[in-house]
């Protein structure tokens, strides 16, 4: 494992900015985040979410980094739902 680069990717994605412009124009996206997430603070991941022109930010209770690992049936659900369109 290359400590050095992951060490410099977390970095990014904490301190990095995305433009509003852009991300208005994209379709719905569905930002699935863990109430005890230690990797990605709660609020990086609002404003991600507020940067998206038609976003629903779900927070999963007692949930870490890893959701697809950790809940993968809570995940599939919330993105089937969210798909099928009961969530935009």
């Amino acid at each position: 494992m290359n400590k050095a680069l992951l060490i410099q990717d977390l970095i990014l994605l904490d301190r990095n900015r995305i433009a509003n412009v852009c991300c208005r124009e994209l379709p719905p996206v569905l930002l699935l985040h863990g109430s005890e997430d230690r990797i990605v603070r709660p609020e990086r991941v609002a404003e991600l979410a507020g940067i998206f022109g038609k976003s629903q930010l779900i927070i999963i209770d007692g949930a870490g980094h890893g959701l697809p690992f950790t809940h993968p049936q809570v995940c599939l659900n919330l993105i089937r739902d969210f798909y099928n369109g009961d969530g935009h």
